[in-house]
């Protein structure tokens, strides 16, 4: 109960002092008095200089202070969605992972900035070292061969013993057991594996229904963080115990996680050969909700990075304010990769006639949104393809469209008002949107453009936690607005299909024929390396019908900025190092402890 309160003081105190600082990282230099001390003649001993670390070669030490703009709702994804429990980024491990060699660091293939399976491009394995796919009549087979000289963390129960097959065994029984995990609830009964067998301590045999085993592999591969046989329940954050390159050394509820190394993690850096990660001593994740005192923090170099296109992001207002008076920061700026949407319950009237869609869709200037809100920083065409350069080679440009699906993207509130009288609403209608209330001054404009439409709706403004238990069980009146990547639809659908894509990601209820078909034939060319060109073409030739059937309406999504330290080393913007995982790029940067001193004072 004392360090509670201890860290609730210390709390209070760094936000005070968050709001009252300013941009200036400088040295800062104490009075001394001057002391004059004899002169002595003494015969000189040889001194064995320091020798100072190699330009740009990775040191070891240091705490990393980042930040995140609202609450951690979980430690344990058995009982919730991934990326409710995204701490355990840093502390748990996939049998897959986001290869940071190919990305912005590397090779460049990824930009690691988007959330996204992407199947399997550009992702490795992690936890295993190799899979096979064995496709069958009556059963598909998965094998698993799992890495060997991977320990858990030093702390009970496990007490740092290897990482063995019946630990797959035990995590990937458990999401299918517990009702509330993810496997559960976005994988129908049907579709789940009907074994999973350890046939040896490093091997794990996984059999599934035909033609399901692209589901299963995904699931388990970058969706599920492997955990000890032990351990039923992690969710108190002190019972959290994983193979990752952390450990949870403090939490404080709505004020900072702290995590420390794990001495015995054991992957070297990609790039880095011999190095073994992490590099940093400490990562703290502050919890700040106010964005104005998250700002004072990065100006005041009491954080080391700030934004992204998902955790307390930087509006281009931000950037450019801080562009302009911290010109030491670091920049990568990218085209978002997620979008907020608004979707319809199409199980009931209004929503299920496709005219009253058009009209809400058409009675909202996009591209005037985009500039009075972004300055034209954004994107107000696009979703589910956004500009990620993973997948440029799916996007449509808007004069290619088909006319009546291209003028879907311009503003026609005329013809708005005669499509909702043809569906039989000459005098609009009422209903109510639900949303998080950090979007509700944005979403207030959607609100005011179907006013002049005769649509009048009620804005349903909720706090983050109450939001997501409302969205996440799909309890809503008539509209909800939902952030979704687009990277999570090209290959799955999961926006766009019926039941059997799970419940969750299916805000609008959609069920059509059309859409499962695209699927299944998506699917045939899944376990297919590299990805196929059908796959994604099936995609691509499928948008001008999503399009046009305006199951959802994308907000234009704002371009995303990141700024950090010039003492951040081997950092480029990336975000998401693999599917979901906003937290993982911590594990492969270091830093420059002495440039930090250099610059602040301060190690």
């Amino acid at each position: 109960m004392k360090n509670k309160i201890v860290w609730l003081l210390v709390s209070c105190l760094v936000v005070a002092a968050l709001v009252l600082g300013s941009c200036a990282p400088a040295v800062v230099e104490e009075e001394e008095e001057e002391v004059v001390t004899p002169v002595e003649e003494e015969e000189e001993e040889e001194v064995e200089e320091e020798v100072a670390p190699e330009p740009g070669k990775p040191t070891y030490g240091g705490t990393l202070t980042i930040v995140r703009d609202r609450p951690i709702l979980a430690f344990d994804e058995g009982y919730t969605f991934p990326w409710n429990a995204s701490a355990l980024a840093f502390t748990s491990e996939e049998p897959f992972g986001g290869d940071w060699g190919q990305g912005l660091s590397g090779t460049g293939d990824c930009s690691w900035r988007t959330a996204g399976f992407s199947g399997l491009v550009c992702h490795t394995p992690r936890l295993i070292e190799e899979w096979e796919y064995i496709p069958g009549d009556t059963e598909d087979t998965i094998i698993y061969h799992i890495r060997k000289g991977v320990h858990w963390h030093n702390k009970p129960p496990v007490n740092g013993r290897e990482m063995t097959a019946e630990d797959f065994v035990h995590t990937w029984e458990r999401s299918m057991r517990l009702k509330t995990s993810y496997v559960s609830i976005t994988i129908t009964p049907e579709r789940l594996p009907t074994s999973i067998v350890a046939t040896d301590k490093w091997t794990v045999e996984v059999k599934t229904p035909p033609g399901t085993a692209g589901k299963w592999l995904e699931q388990s591969g970058e969706l599920m963080v492997i955990i000890p046989k032990e351990i039923e329940d992690m969710r108190d954050w002190k019972t959290v115990v994983g193979t990752g390159p952390f450990t949870i050394e403090d939490y404080v509820p709505m004020s900072a996680l702290t995590l420390v190394r794990n001495p015995n993690y054991w992957m070297d850096h990609p790039l880095h050969p011999g190095d073994k990660l992490p590099y940093l001593d400490r990562v703290k994740m502050l919890i700040i909700e106010d964005a104005s005192t998250r700002l004072a923090g990065l100006r005041t170099a009491k954080l080391d990075k700030l934004g992204g296109i998902w955790l307390s992001p930087l509006t281009w207002e931000e950037a450019e304010d801080l562009k302009a008076t911290c010109p030491d920061l670091q920049w990568s700026s990218c085209p978002a990769t997620t979008a907020n949407l608004v979707f319809f319950d199409l199980r009931k009237a209004p929503f299920n006639d496709v005219r009253v869609r058009r009209a809400l869709q058409l009675g909202v200037d996009q591209k005037a949104i985009s500039d009075s809100m972004y300055g034209g920083n954004a994107q107000w065409y696009g979703f589910p393809v956004l500009e990620m350069p993973e997948h440029s080679h799916l996007q449509i440009p808007i004069e290619e469209l088909p006319e009546e699906t291209r003028e879907l993207f311009e503003y026609h509130p005329e013809k708005a008002k005669q499509l909702l009288a043809e569906a039989g609403y000459p005098d609009g209608f009422q209903a109510k949107l639900l949303l998080w209330s950090l979007y509700a001054d944005e979403f207030s404009i959607y609100q005011e453009y179907w006013s002049k439409i005769g649509v009048d709706v009620e804005l349903d403004v909720r706090e983050y936690s109450v939001y997501t238990s409302l969205m996440t069980s799909k309890n809503y009146d008539d509209m909800i607005i939902r952030g979704l990547s687009g990277s999570s639809t090209s290959h799955k659908l999961y926006t766009y299909r019926g039941g059997k894509a799970g419940p969750v990601e299916n805000q609008s209820f959609v069920d059509d024929p059309i859409m499962e078909e695209v699927y299944e034939k998506m699917m045939a060319d899944y376990f297919k390396r590299p990805m196929p060109y059908t796959m994604h073409q099936n995609f691509k030739d499928i948008l001008p019908y999503v399009y046009s059937q305006v199951w959802m309406i994308a907000y234009p999504a704002p371009y995303g900025s990141t700024a950090w330290w010039p003492w951040v080393k081997g950092y480029k913007g990336e975000q998401f190092v693999g599917y979901y995982d906003p937290q993982s790029w911590p594990i492969y940067v270091w830093l420059d402890l002495d440039l930090k001193e250099e610059m602040t004072g301060k190690r």
